[in-house]
């Protein structure tokens, strides 16, 4: 979206076990009896959350937000073209202008909008989560259920690999955003950060039960330059620097707005700490400000977003 860069966001994030967590890695203990037999994922020799993971995760539980509030949301498994919640990717193979793909809804829902889909790039960026201060792992015996019986199925005795004391920083990154993407994502924070959301391998089982706190916000505004207490855009509009946040609509020209479907009022009052940059401004937001911030990209743009795509059907 776009070939331009006109906003960005990044947010640290600490996710802590609070029982047994398993990501596993693919491998099989095989013939070594010493090795369980489902590991955790390691990337040289250190257990850690893959990225792709932690995406996959928050797709999924967005896609369960979107749908139960009515918003636009394609099943990323059904590439029936006739059916109404063919995944978008698979609508979007014959489109190639990015503008309309962006646009249109039956070429990217609102969770391709923020994920991305096989036609169009994603907005967020997970990074790896590793471990930090005391990792604790054990080694546990399990035992598969003959569905069929009801009882223990001959030879389906394993043992699997659990860290049951760890915790991972990340951080998230997001770019060209809208504010009602943010808005969206922290909605699955806030439920991540409750418990709501568990990780990985056995969550039937009871594994995977995680918590989480979150960092500073700080946004970005590319190709900005701060001019008093004004924001002097590369397109030769300015904006208000003190008391606002801006999402991707109020910082595109006309003609970018026009060709996306963006909202040029696309801002929300908000307090933080804002300093001029290398041709950037940045905005800082934490605690209070922070929560404050997030609350209003849910209450008035994310809701209103959903309103308009329940309506609209």
């Amino acid at each position: 979206m776009l070939a331009k860069l006109l906003n960005q966001a990044t947010l640290s994030l600490a996710i802590t076990a609070q029982g047994p967590l398993l990501v596993k890695s693919g491998l099989e203990g095989g013939a070594d009896p010493s090795v369980p037999d489902l590991q955790f994922v390691r990337t040289n020799g250190q257990i850690y959350l893959p990225g792709s993971s932690l995406k996959g995760v928050f797709r999924s539980y967005a896609e369960k937000l979107a749908r139960t509030v009515g918003a636009c949301c394609c099943n990323p498994f059904d590439d029936d073209l006739k059916s109404p919640s063919c995944f978008c990717g698979k609508r979007a193979e014959k489109q190639s202008r990015g503008a309309t793909i962006y646009r249109e809804r039956q070429y990217a829902c609102r969770i391709c909008q923020v994920f991305g889909s096989t036609a169009m790039a994603s907005r967020v960026r997970f990074l790896d989560a590793y471990p930090v201060g005391e990792v604790r792992l054990e080694t546990r015996t399990g035992v598969a259920i003959d569905r069929q019986l009801g009882s223990v199925a001959p030879g389906a005795l394993f043992d699997l690999e659990v860290a049951t004391r760890a915790t991972f920083t990340t951080e998230l990154q997001l770019r060209n955003f809208e504010l009602w993407q943010v808005g969206l994502l922290a909605l699955v924070l806030r439920d991540l950060r409750e418990g709501r959301i568990p990780l990985g391998f056995g969550k039937s089982r009871g594994l995977g039960q995680v918590g989480a706190e979150v960092g500073p916000l700080v946004v970005r505004y590319l190709g900005v330059r701060l001019d008093g207490d004004r924001l002097r855009l590369a397109h030769g509009s300015d904006l208000p620097a003190q008391g606002r946040l801006y999402g991707l609509g109020a910082l595109a020209s006309e003609a970018d707005r026009d060709a996306y479907g963006l909202r040029s009022d696309d801002a929300i009052a908000a307090r933080g700490t804002v300093a001029a940059d290398w041709m950037s401004v940045a905005v800082a937001l934490d605690g209070d400000e922070r929560e404050a911030a997030f609350a209003a990209c849910v209450e008035q743009r994310w809701a209103e977003v959903a309103r308009v795509d329940h309506a609209t059907g």
